[in-house]
C-alpha cells in the first residue's frame, strides 16, 4: 500500500485508509503544507461542485446528468424512454430543417435548373 506523502512528519507511515476526510481537509486548509505542495506531491483540493462543473457541460448534461437523474426516479425506464425519444425527435427535426435550407438553395441555382427536383433531392439525401 502506498504512503500518502512520505516526506511530511504529519503523514509519516500513513496510508490513504489511515487518514479521515476531516483530517485531510484540515491538513489542506491549515497551512502546514509547503507552498508548492500541490506541485511537489500532486495534491489537489477539489470539491464535487468543481468536478460536476467540468464534467457536465453542454451536451454532456443531457447524456450524463439526466441519465443519472432518471435512474433515481420512480418509473425510470418510462422517463428515460420519453427523454431520449424527445432528443431523437429534436435531432431529426434539426436535420430536416437543415436539409430544407440546402435543398431550397440548390433548387434556386440556375446551373441546376435543368435537373428534376426528385433527382436532385435524392442525390442530396444520398450525400447527407
Amino acid at each position: 500500500m502506498a504512503l500518502l506523502i512520505p516526506h511530511l512528519p504529519i503523514l509519516e507511515n500513513k496510508t490513504v485508509h489511515d487518514v479521515s476526510e476531516e483530517q485531510y481537509l484540515g491538513m489542506m486548509n491549515s497551512g502546514l503544507l509547503p507552498e508548492n505542495a500541490t506541485q511537489l506531491y500532486g495534491l489537489k483540493n477539489c470539491t464535487i461542485e468543481a468536478e460536476l462543473d467540468q464534467a457536465a457541460q453542454g451536451t454532456g448534461l443531457a447524456f450524463i446528468v439526466m441519465a443519472d437523474v432518471f435512474t433515481k426516479l420512480p418509473g425510470a425506464p418510462f422517463w428515460s424512454l420519453l427523454f431520449f425519444s424527445m432528443l431523437l425527435s429534436l435531432g431529426l427535426g434539426s436535420q430536416i430543417g437543415i436539409l430544407e435550407g440546402v435543398m431550397g438553395t440548390l433548387f434556386d441555382m440556375p446551373s441546376l435548373s435543368h435537373m428534376k427536383k426528385p433527382y436532385l433531392s435524392g442525390m442530396l439525401l444520398f450525400y447527407m
